[in-house]
């Protein structure tokens, strides 16, 4: 059993009443008479494609994959085409594959204060069938501090030991 909608190309979703004449659906509906065709479920779903980066309410190229640790509120705008949803495209996401999927609606993602590391963003679609397409990616990393790199931490030590040593 499928639920068949406007999505499915009916003119309306409301039905009154059905006929079936030499193996052929007539459907009654608001919108009109409707002799329908039955589509074969979707195999494969699209991905979505990105739009927009923003880092620190800037625009960026999604060709920039490395941010200095104070840019890192980032924003990831995205979109799927499917004209049978008519806008009402379900979507998908997480930062890292360890981390579960969150569904929404939205076709934007605000990631506010991220810690310094390195993040995989991935973002699916639904299609009318209910198939989740594959996932678009878009691997960055935010720098820590230089306080926290070793080189700094090696050059401190390094001090230390040298006023301990000399005094």
């Amino acid at each position: 059993i499928r639920a068949i909608t406007i999505a499915q190309g009916l003119p309306s979703n409301e039905i009154y009443q059905t006929a079936s004449l030499n193996g052929q659906v007539w459907l009654a509906t608001g919108g009109g008479l409707v002799k329908y065709h039955e589509q074969p479920p979707a195999k494969v779903a699209t991905p979505p494609f990105f739009t927009n980066l923003q880092v620190n309410a800037q625009n960026v190229a999604f060709t920039q994959h490395t941010f200095p640790y104070y840019q890192n509120n980032i924003k990831i705008t995205y979109l799927n085409i499917n004209y049978c949803l008519l806008g009402k495209i379900h979507y998908r996401y997480r930062l890292n594959t360890l981390n579960p999927w969150i569904e929404t609606y939205s076709t934007s993602v605000n990631l506010p204060a991220l810690k310094a590391g390195n993040y995989d963003f991935e973002v699916q679609a639904q299609n009318g069938d209910n198939l989740w397409s594959a996932a678009a990616t878009y691997e960055f990393s935010i720098l820590p501090p230089w306080w926290e790199r070793w080189p700094f931490r090696i050059a401190a030590l390094t001090a230390l030991l040298m006023i301990a040593t000399a005094g």
